[in-house]
């Protein structure tokens, strides 16, 4: 997982990181938004397994103090999709079928407020 997430230029944040990992990764997504880069922050911390809102972690508010950058809260939904928590599993199970060319592309969803 570690190669894909690199080339996608994730900043892991964990409550499993050390103290000092875990305030440079705060650090580097604070001035990836500075920059100017979009950044995909999941503020609840972790994948529902039900599908319901959870509460922002701290995090969340650490990445985005002192930045002065419009941010947006945005929900997405796959049905189906290896990344649900569908059968008690998040990613490590195969997909229900193999699509191929001629299949239409599953129904999929996203929602964004207003910038804030």
């Amino acid at each position: 997982m570690k190669p894909f997430a690199r080339i996608l230029r994730a900043i892991p944040i964990s409550s499993e990181l050390r103290p000092r990992e875990m305030l440079h990764s705060l650090r580097t997504a604070s001035e990836a938004i500075r920059a100017g880069e979009v950044v995909c922050i999941f503020a609840e911390g972790q994948i529902t397994r039900i599908g319901h809102l959870l509460p922002f972690r701290r995090g969340f508010e650490r990445i985005m103090k002192d930045v002065r950058r419009p941010s947006s809260r945005g929900a997405g939904r796959r049905v189906g999709s290896i990344f649900s928590f569908d059968k008690g599993r998040f990613l490590w199970k195969l997909p229900r079928r193999v699509p191929t060319r001629h299949d239409q592309l599953r129904p999929a969803a996203a929602a964004y407020g207003h910038a804030v």
